[in-house]
C-alpha cells in the first residue's frame, strides 16, 4: 500500500479512533488483551510506547490471529474495520461485503455481522418496497 493512501488511513482513523496521545500514523501494529474482564485493544507505536483508544468503548471486538487480524469499532453509529494484511493495515467497508462476518466481542461473545452488499439492498429494496438490512447483532452469554 502506498504512502498516500496510509496516510489518508491514519487521518481518517485519528479522527473517527483517536488513540490516547499519538496518532495513527506511529502505529506498528495493534492487537487485543484481556487484562481485566474486558478485552482491549492496543497500539504499539513505532517509538516502542504503548497506547491505547482515547475511548476505550468504541473496541468493539475482533477475528484472526496476531499476523492476520481483524479489529472492529464502533463510531457515531457506524462499524470501522481495520484489517491487518502482510504488514500493512486496511480498512474494510462493510457496507459493501456480502455474506456473513464473525467477531469475538469485547466480554468474550460472539458477534454476527450479516450485509447484504450496497448494491444488493438497494435491488431487493426496490423489489419488496419494504427493506431494512440486518445491522450486526451480538449474540452469545457474557463471560
Amino acid at each position: 500500500m502506498n504512502r498516500r493512501k496510509q496516510r489518508k488511513i491514519s487521518a481518517f482513523l485519528d479522527t473517527k479512533l483517536p488513540l490516547a496521545g499519538a496518532s495513527h500514523a506511529e502505529v506498528e501494529r495493534y492487537w487485543v488483551d484481556t487484562p481485566l474482564r474486558y478485552t482491549q485493544c492496543f497500539a504499539k507505536l513505532t517509538d516502542g510506547r504503548i497506547v491505547r483508544l482515547r475511548d476505550a468503548s468504541q473496541f468493539v471486538g475482533w477475528s484472526g490471529n496476531e499476523s492476520e487480524c481483524s479489529l472492529m469499532f464502533s463510531c457515531e453509529g457506524r462499524r470501522i474495520v481495520i484489517n491487518r494484511v502482510n504488514g500493512c493495515n486496511e480498512l474494510e467497508d462493510l457496507s459493501m461485503r456480502i455474506g456473513v462476518r464473525k467477531f469475538i466481542s469485547r466480554d468474550g461473545g460472539l458477534i454476527i455481522g450479516r450485509r447484504w452488499g450496497s448494491q444488493l439492498a438497494r435491488t431487493a429494496a426496490e423489489r419488496m418496497h419494504i427493506f431494512a438490512p440486518p445491522a450486526f447483532e451480538h449474540i452469545g452469554a457474557t463471560i
